[in-house]
């Protein structure tokens, strides 16, 4: 009986252990390994992120949770859940803060709009193809 017990619970470890899908990527990581950036876009599930391309493999970084970011000189978008794209105003939003202007370094729309991103905008990144 133990000898069963000791094969079903070494069968059970191979199955769970080729289970766990592989491990996450950078975008910086991939970025140095010559990985191409495309605009922004969404995956299958709605997220938005960007396909980071390679001699036929590609990887999707999606966005982190960035909240607000500057839209040009004079304006401000944030995002849903679902990814749609709200303006905000951003001397509405300076004024509910109380303060006079923007951090340098908070990303730019049409930065990441283009594919130019930095790890501070992006999370993990998974195998697509």
């Amino acid at each position: 009986m133990r000898k069963y017990f000791q094969l079903f619970a070494l069968g059970f470890l191979v199955v769970a252990g080729s289970s766990f899908p592989a491990r996450a990527e950078s975008g910086d990581s991939l970025i140095k390994k010559g990985y191409k950036v495309s605009q922004l876009t969404k995956n299958k599930a709605g997220k938005l992120g960007w396909n980071l391309n390679k001699d036929g493999t590609t990887f999707f970084c999606g966005m982190k949770n960035v909240g607000m970011i500057k839209n040009g000189k004079n304006g401000m978008v944030t995002f849903t859940s679902s990814g749609r794209v709200i303006k905000v105003d951003k001397a509405t939003v300076l004024k509910s803060l109380g303060q006079k202007e923007l951090p340098e370094a908070m990303p730019d729309y049409v930065d990441l709009k283009a594919g130019r991103i930095t790890g501070r905008v992006v999370s993990g990144c998974r195998k697509i193809s």
